[in-house]
């Protein structure tokens, strides 16, 4: 959080509570493994109709890394929605690390985690999958996740 807030310091954001409590709310994701949340990335960077944005080394420019989407006019348009979200994190793409970010075209989700157990998970420090089949997804057949 140090990081994120210097930057605000250094770009005169005045609503630094706005983004304690972003912090507070993302911790809740905490409770997925960093293994697990890469995992399920590199799996959705192969969906038909989809894109991923970002950077292998902290110097390079965050670009359009890889896509699966469909000739025609929703790769266009997919191609155009990419690169408005470059341009929205160039004005502190250098403060990020390396990273992948895959959306699909579709804009739906894939899979949702309810909010009570991201709570327990969160207070417990256990990851989801912890928890077992009652409170969380073991890899149904619509499921991205694992």
């Amino acid at each position: 959080m140090r990081h994120r807030f210097k930057w605000c310091r250094d770009h005169n954001i005045q609503l630094l509570d706005e983004y304690d409590q972003l912090d507070m709310d993302l911790k809740l994701f905490w409770a997925v493994s960093p293994a697990d949340l890469n995992a399920a990335q590199e799996k959705l960077e192969h969906h038909v109709d989809s894109y991923t944005i970002g950077k292998n080394k902290a110097t390079d420019d965050v670009t359009l890394l890889t896509h699966n989407m469909t000739a025609g006019r929703l790769e266009s348009a997919g191609r155009k929605r990419a690169q408005h979200q470059i341009d929205l994190i160039a004005s502190f793409k250098n403060q990020l690390p390396p990273f992948h970010a895959t959306w699909s075209l579709h804009d739906g989700w894939y899979y949702a985690i309810v909010y009570e157990l991201l709570l327990t998970c969160s207070r417990s420090r256990s990851n989801v999958y912890q928890l077992g089949d009652a409170r969380g997804c073991r890899g149904c057949s619509r499921c991205w996740y694992m």
